[in-house]
């Protein structure tokens, strides 16, 4: 039986093969997590921090469950990522519509705080 968590990754994964199959358009996936900015989602802060520590916690606890169990697929529905900035996420918007060595790529929380650290230690700012 299939969830609406799982209608949703698939449906959204076929629209990302969709877009890196047409020739004429560059195009880049952004995957945030939980999107948290002191700025402009205040209330969004606090989150962040207990999401963050049911990420570990999570990770840590679903090494010892085995998979292809009863228990793990419905664990598995518990599954968050990490929290990402706001700011990651707009620098790498911006960064990756400029830059076509992005082409083709999907790029995850780790990756925009990447870009966003590059962009920042040459100099710019958002």
């Amino acid at each position: 039986q299939m969830c609406i968590r799982d209608s949703y990754l698939s449906t959204r994964e076929e629209a990302e093969r969709h877009l890196f199959g047409l020739a004429k358009l560059r195009a880049v996936v952004l995957k945030p997590g939980f999107i948290y900015s002191g700025r402009d989602r205040g209330w969004s802060v606090p989150l962040r921090y207990g999401i963050d520590i049911w990420n570990k916690t999570y990770g840590t606890a679903m090494q010892f469950v085995p998979k292809k169990t009863v228990l793990h697929d419905v664990l598995d529905n518990f599954n968050v990522d990490t929290s990402v900035a706001l700011e990651d996420i707009a620098t790498t918007s911006i960064v990756a519509a400029f830059d076509s060595t992005f082409d083709g790529q999907r790029l995850y929380n780790d990756d925009m705080a990447r870009v966003r650290e590059r962009f920042e230690k040459n100099g710019f700012k958002i």
